[in-house]
């Protein structure tokens, strides 16, 4: 029985190798569609309109985004009268394979930095009127693993979880300002 077992581990073994090495060797579709322009949203990457670029095994994004909302306009979709984010990632990929015709992944390390602030928008209820908040800055840097799938050849979305660390430029003691948490993280590309 243990033979069996011994000889069944070994076959598995080896299929996971060729596996990982076909999946690794010939023209990926990283490869042959390097970039990407899409949508990002998440803390560290940045939210936004995203641009991302391979060269082999490694990888970067930057996302950009804002978002404008008049001080004296109803909160309609957002509270705040002003949101942006600026981020950059750096990534590499561990494993990647075209599985077929259709669908291509890969699993890859991240980390990254982002920038983004924020104006809130203030209700006086004495007067009912509108007004602005004070600025707050906030500056994280994260890193963790991403799981990109490409469907036919060019419609990417990759998934990502971060742990990430956040400055939040408020007023009170650097305890109260500094936060460490997971970061979610997802996009929508299209792959050229």
């Amino acid at each position: 029985m243990t033979r069996r077992v011994s000889v069944f581990l070994a076959g598995l073994l080896a299929v996971g190798i060729v596996t990982s090495v076909s999946g690794q060797s010939g023209t990926l579709n990283r490869d042959r569609n390097p970039h990407a322009l899409g949508f990002q949203g998440g803390e560290i990457s940045g939210t936004g309109l995203s641009y991302q670029r391979w060269r082999g095994e490694w990888g970067y994004q930057i996302a950009a985004g804002a978002l404008y909302n008049a001080p004296s306009a109803d909160a309609f979709l957002f509270d705040n009268v002003l949101d942006y984010s600026l981020g950059f990632q750096l990534q590499r990929s561990v494993f990647a394979s075209d599985f077929n015709e259709r669908v291509a992944g890969q699993l890859y390390w991240t980390v990254g930095v982002n920038h983004s602030g924020s104006i809130p928008r203030e209700y006086d209820e004495d007067s009912g009127i509108h007004t602005t908040g004070d600025y707050i800055p906030v500056f994280g840097i994260g890193a963790g693993l991403g799981i990109e799938l490409v469907f036919y050849e060019h419609i990417s979305i990759p998934i990502e979880l971060l742990y990430g660390m956040f400055w939040r430029g408020v007023d009170g003691d650097l305890a109260d300002q500094l936060q460490v948490t997971l970061v979610p993280q997802i996009a929508f590309r299209y792959r050229y």
